[in-house]
C-alpha cells in the first residue's frame, strides 16, 4: 500500500523503524528507500528541515550510482521541499539538472512523476504552454504503467486548469 493511502503519522513511525533495521543490517539500498519514503512524508507534514536532513543522508549513500532509479527520486524530492518552501526557481534548478541523469532505463513510473513534478512548477510560474507539455508526457508515461490511476487523473486535472477555453477545459476533465 502507498504511502498517499495511509495516515503520514503512522508512516513515518514504520518508515524510522525500516531506516534502523537497514543501519543494522548494513543494508544501503534499504536505508536509502527508508531515506526516501521519509522526505516524501516529512514534505507531507511540512517539515522540510527534517526532509533536508534526510536527504544529504540518502544522498551520500548513493552519490556513487548518480543514474539509479533511487537517486533520481531523491533529487525529485529534494526539488519538492524547496517547492514547499517557495523557492520554485532553485526546485526548477534541481528538476533540470536531474533531467540530465535519466537514462533509457528509468521507469516509466518515475518518468511519470519527474514529468509531473515539472509540469507543476511551470505551472506555479504561469508557464502553461511547459506546464502543458510536460502533463502530456506524463500522461503517455502513465500509458505504460497502468498502475497509476491516480496519477493520471491528477496530470489530466492540471491540464485541464491551464486551458481558459470551457471547451479545452473540460475535454481534459472528461478524460480524467
Amino acid at each position: 500500500q502507498k504511502l498517499e493511502d495511509n495516515d503520514v503519522d503512522s508512516s513515518l513511525y514504520y518508515d524510522y523503524k525500516a531506516l534502523n533495521i537497514s543501519k543494522e543490517n548494513a543494508n544501503v539500498e534499504q536505508q536509502v528507500e527508508s531515506y526516501i519514503r521519509l522526505i516524501y512524508g516529512e514534505v507531507r507534514m511540512g517539515n522540510s528541515t527534517a526532509a533536508l536532513e534526510h536527504y544529504k543522508n540518502a544522498h551520500a549513500l548513493i552519490s556513487d550510482d548518480i543514474h539509479s532509479d533511487n537517486n533520481i527520486i531523491l533529487e525529485m524530492y529534494y526539488a519538492a521541499i524547496y517547492a514547499q518552501l517557495g523557492l520554485i526557481s532553485k526546485s526548477m534548478k534541481i528538476l533540470t539538472e536531474t533531467n540530465k541523469l535519466i537514462l533509457p532505463t528509468t521507469s516509466k513510473a518515475i518518468l511519470m512523476d519527474f514529468h509531473y513534478y515539472l509540469a507543476s512548477l511551470y505551472h506555479d510560474l504561469n508557464d502553461l504552454d511547459n506546464c502543458r507539455n510536460h502533463l502530456k508526457k506524463s500522461i503517455e508515461y502513465s500509458r505504460e504503467d497502468k498502475k497509476n490511476k491516480r496519477k493520471v487523473f491528477k496530470s489530466y486535472l492540471l491540464l485541464s486548469n491551464t486551458y481558459i477555453e470551457v471547451d479545452s477545459a473540460m475535454f481534459y476533465i472528461k478524460k480524467a
